[in-house]
């Protein structure tokens, strides 16, 4: 879903309806609307991962891994597995799974190498 910018025809008489600044006094940082930010984000969050999970038809734990391997660009199996709370098995079916799909390709560790 893309995100909407709300702009007015005549950019002399615009009302700015963009959010204020983090840094701007106008924002209510409370307590309160630090945790409805946080929850929000954090709903956003799943739906995203639910979505990606329906449209690449995998798991929830297996679109975790996913993001956890884009966001850190690599993993070692036991990294993963401590990230997911999965055991050494669990790692290697789900890292199986993801291989023959084509989500992700494994490597030799350097250091092992």
């Amino acid at each position: 879903m893309q995100t909407e910018h709300l702009a007015h025809a005549d950019p002399s008489s615009a009302t700015d309806l963009s959010p204020a600044s983090p840094l701007s006094p106008a924002r209510d940082l409370s307590p309160e609307r630090l945790r409805d930010y946080q929850q929000r984000k954090s709903l956003a969050s799943e739906r995203h991962r639910a979505a990606m999970a329906r449209i690449l038809g995998l798991s929830d734990k297996e679109v975790a891994a996913i993001l956890l391997l884009a966001r850190s660009g690599h993993l070692t199996p036991g990294q993963l597995g401590g990230l997911l709370s999965l055991t050494s098995g669990g790692v290697t079916a789900l890292t199986q799974r993801l291989e023959r799909a084509g989500h992700i390709r494994r490597q030799p560790h350097p250091v092992d190498g």
